[in-house]
């Protein structure tokens, strides 16, 4: 009987069959196995090593695109980040001109309430000693957007995790491991064997903080059955001594009520007993607004920015739907070669708003609710 798993010969291979070549791997060290080594290295080697494989994860780099970034061999790198006895004067010297080049491509924010209390609550969960921080607000209002810097500028000792939607903890432990830059295959790995290789990568000496993002999804949609994602992160904190920061919306303390309402299996007051609180003001002050949108259209005449302004205070899409609006209206006015005039935002923004509750207020001749100041 013939082969039937063997091309003939002189056949063309299959459009995967080529996907393995090395041009197109990644340098395939997850960051639990340069996390164990960098332990027993200085702290200037082993930012520098922690450094790059995330960075290699993040930017999804090939080998061969990563030794160019760092004019390194690939030989050179898989050795200087497995290796505990590798000479790494010339790999930290590189990471750190590679480290400050990309740094300095990181975007800069507008000045609002909201990453300044984001960033406080950073500073606060990496000051002194491991703490769970819980940032709390309404969707839209730019949680993502100012947390995100603050990870990207701690490569070296942060992981982000998007937690993924409703599902079992297996989803959540390949998600994480998959964040962690450590290969999961096709998730055919149990849970016991994921848990180790996650865990391998935080603790003292390796990575210490943790982002949640989308935390609303840490919790079962059953409520009456054990959280075990939130388990998952107290054992981090409490065993690994591992900073999280879980940016959610109100969707998160609303679970965690019901959970200490009606969960008879699960000892609330482990977790609630444990955390730190950051609330977001439920509505954005009109300067923040303003300062967003000059962020966004610093070549806006005064009249656009306050059409923008009095957009995201009427929409419960806040900084959002503004945002949005200005990208819109951008490719209008490219499209058309002109600048940006008062009726083509107005077109702009009656776009974004159709089908919203903003519109079919306007339709039914209901009030908009203004801005009112937040406390």
């Amino acid at each position: 009987m013939s082969n039937t798993r063997k091309a003939p010969d002189g056949a063309e291979p299959s459009n995967t069959a080529r996907l393995a070549s090395s041009k197109l791997m990644g340098i395939k060290v997850g960051l639990n196995i340069v996390a164990q080594v960098a332990r027993v290295r200085s702290d200037t080697e082993r930012a520098a090593m922690l450094w790059l494989t995330n960075y290699a994860h993040l930017q999804d780099l090939t080998a061969d695109a990563l030794g160019e970034e760092l004019d390194m061999e690939k030989a050179e790198i898989r050795r200087a980040l497995t290796d505990p006895d590798a000479d790494l004067e010339r790999f930290v010297r590189q990471v750190e001109v590679l480290r400050a080049k990309f740094e300095a491509t990181i975007p800069t924010l507008a000045n609002t309430k909201v990453k300044r209390k984001i960033a406080n609550a950073v500073k606060f969960a990496t000051k002194d000693k491991a703490q769970i921080v819980e940032i709390v607000g309404k969707t839209r209002m730019g949680k993502t957007d100012c947390a995100k810097p603050e990870y990207l500028r701690r490569l070296d000792q942060a992981v982000w995790l998007h937690c993924p939607g409703a599902g079992t903890e297996k989803d959540f432990l390949t998600e994480l491991g998959r964040a962690c830059g450590i290969g999961v295959g096709s998730t055919g790995l149990k849970n016991t064997q994921l848990r180790p290789k996650i865990e391998g990568c935080f603790g003292a000496r390796r990575i210490k903080l943790l982002f949640v993002d989308e935390g609303h999804r840490l919790w079962p949609t059953d409520l009456k059955s054990p959280p075990s994602r939130i388990e998952f992160l107290r054992d981090l904190w409490e065993r690994h001594g591992v900073s999280v920061i879980i940016l959610a919306t109100p969707q998160y303390t609303e679970a965690l009520a019901a959970a200490m309402d009606n969960n008879p299996r699960w000892a609330p007051g482990q977790w609630d007993g444990r955390v730190h609180r950051s609330h977001l003001a439920d509505t954005m002050e009109r300067e923040d607004l303003e300062a967003v949108a000059r962020h966004h259209a610093p070549d806006f005449a005064d009249a656009l920015i306050a059409k923008l302004v009095e957009q995201a205070a009427s929409s419960e899409g806040f900084c959002g739907a503004m945002v949005k609006t200005i990208e819109r209206v951008r490719f209008m006015a490219a499209e058309q070669d002109r600048p940006v005039d008062l009726k083509m935002l107005e077109t702009a923004q009656a776009e974004q708003a159709r089908g919203t509750r903003l519109e079919q207020l306007a339709k039914s001749g209901g009030k908009v609710v203004k801005l009112r100041r937040a406390a």
